[in-house]
């Protein structure tokens, strides 16, 4: 292109004129190299009898404007009247110049594709024939196409551009800390990576919206929303809406309101931009819906680990005096034998009480890595399910340890009380007399502990709940089981503390759970090495 306009116009020949401008435009020159090679060619068609000519586009606000003028044409014609009239009609219009001293004027409309890009005018001092302003007219339409050609292009880039920084205005906002924290990037990514004014708040039941963050709007007009987001809740977010609408000067606004979160945006007139805001919306509203969710499962669970944490100290103090107590009546004697086994048995209950309560109140504190020690987890389990048994009378507990000892580094106490809670679990869910088997088992990466029942099972939307505090399976026995709903908790809090995990298998006739334990540690045992339980 720019090669073409520097070797100059063909002044002679008007085919080869067509021809070498045709293939200097298919060179996809910018707008500037576009205007500037497209006068020159104009001149050629002219054959130097031209006394100027200007190019007249539409800007972004719809106003006519000079991008670039050749020459001295007189146009006296500051408010583009003549562009407009070729424009609307989108024919060509030619002044003779009488009027203008003598200067002849032609303006020819750019048209490409239905669009109107804007016009050309020319001027000449001699009258020129029908052939040589057909010419002008073939140079003005082949300048139209390479314009609407540089349009579409450009339009791709800022697509692309706009898709871009959606996606990583998206990726910042899953960063963000907070739900305010989310807005502030939102509006300010809008205003600084898609020149979108925006504005957010937060808006909490009962509460009126807060402003977080306004961009593009200038701190008065910010004060201004700032004091109409704080009146009557029913009625903020309708006045924030006619205030933003106000201050931004229309009312095509785009909306997102999800979950105590309200950004308001202008609307782009750009298709690129609004696509990509379009999508950013779309994603924007379910972010802010996954996050009201997530804070608020958070919240439960810190009002939990807190009620956990006063329970288990205020519950702790009765227990060692009863303790006490318990001690003391024996040291007294006096009583009868069957008395003093049940003074015995209350008395360890409330020791292995304690323990727990001990380990609780170290789980509610700050965050502390369990001490693992290896542990035998045959006799651990032994151990957990003789004292379910002792504590509920139900012997119908069946142990099936496995050929080979199982041993893993393990909080001896957590899962102790992970695996009496499996057991107990079991025994409340299960028809009476039914057995309850535990089993354990051990791979190469992990020792696994199952516990199975004969119950009626657990409904299938119960099983990715039944492991959050104070939630109780709806099965056939579930009313007639007596139990607060954290049993199942404890297992998975215990899983997870050892990096491990937690779940359930329902069967036609059964329940199985299975808690799954990393060998983190873990001497490797023995083949031909038997477990002293075991009988096989």
């Amino acid at each position: 292109m720019a090669q073409a306009s520097r070797e100059g116009p063909v002044p002679f020949d008007d085919t080869a004129l067509l021809l070498g401008m045709c293939h200097a435009f298919g060179s996809e020159p910018d707008v500037d190299e576009l205007l500037v090679a497209s006068g020159r060619w104009i001149s050629a068609a002219l054959r130097g009898q031209g006394l100027g000519l200007r190019f007249i586009v539409t800007d972004v606000a719809g106003r006519l404007r000079s991008v670039h003028e050749v020459g001295d044409g007189a146009w006296h014609d500051p408010a583009f009247r003549r562009a407009k009239v070729a424009m609307e009609s989108r024919s060509s219009r030619r002044v003779d110049g009488s009027r203008f001293g003598g200067t002849r004027i032609m303006t020819v409309p750019l048209v490409s594709r239905g669009v109107v890009f804007g016009a050309v005018e020319v001027a000449t001092a001699v009258t020129l024939d029908a052939a040589r302003w057909d010419l002008v007219e073939a140079v003005v339409s082949q300048t139209a196409v390479a314009l609407a050609n540089e349009a579409s292009r450009s339009a791709a880039d800022r697509g692309r551009d706009s898709i871009r920084a959606a996606i990583e205005l998206g990726a910042a906002m899953v960063g963000a800390a907070s739900c305010e924290g989310a807005i502030r990037r939102l509006v300010r990514g809008l205003h600084r990576d898609l020149g979108v004014r925006s504005a957010g708040w937060v808006a909490q039941p009962g509460r009126a919206p807060q402003l977080v963050s306004a961009g593009g709007l200038g701190s008065r007009r910010r004060d201004h929303l700032r004091s109409i987001a704080a009146t009557d809740p029913d009625e903020a977010i309708e006045q924030a809406m006619g205030a933003f609408a106000s201050v931004i000067g229309h009312h095509r606004i785009d909306v997102i309101d999800r979950a105590g979160a309200l950004v308001l945006m202008e609307a782009p007139s750009d298709p690129a931009t609004a696509e990509a805001t379009s999508s950013l919306r779309a994603f924007a509203g379910e972010w802010f819906g996954w996050w009201s969710a997530f804070d608020g499962a958070k919240r439960r669970s810190d009002r939990f680990e807190t009620a956990l944490l006063v329970t288990a100290h205020e519950i702790r103090g009765p227990m060692l005096a009863a303790r006490a107590t318990i001690d003391a009546m024996l040291e007294q004697g006096g009583h009868a034998p069957e008395d003093r086994a049940r003074l015995r048995r209350s008395r360890q209950q409330l020791e292995e009480l304690a323990e727990s309560v001990d380990v609780l109140l170290r789980w509610s504190g700050p965050a502390e890595e369990i001490r693992r020690r290896r542990t035998d987890l045959t006799r651990l389990i032994d151990g957990a399910i003789t004292s379910v048994v002792a504590e509920t009378g139900e012997d119908r507990v069946v142990f099936e340890p496995p050929l080979y000892r199982v041993t893993a580094s393990v909080s001896r106490r957590h899962v102790s009380l992970a695996v009496a809670n499996l057991v107990r679990n079991a025994i409340a869910y299960s028809p009476p007399g039914s057995p309850v088997v535990v089993e354990a088992a051990l791979d190469s990466r992990s020792a696994r502990i199952s516990v199975r029942d004969r119950g009626g099972g657990i409904a299938a939307d119960d099983e990715h709940v039944i492991f959050q505090p104070f939630v109780r399976g709806r099965s056939a026995r579930a009313d007639q089981a007596a139990g607060s709903g954290l049993g199942l908790y404890v297992v998975r809090k215990v899983a997870e503390a050892h990096g491990g995990s937690v779940w359930v298998e329902r069967g036609r006739s059964s329940t199985t759970f299975h808690l799954s334990l990393p060998l983190r540690g873990t001497a490797p045992h023995t083949k031909g090495e038997r477990h002293p339980g075991s009988d096989r």
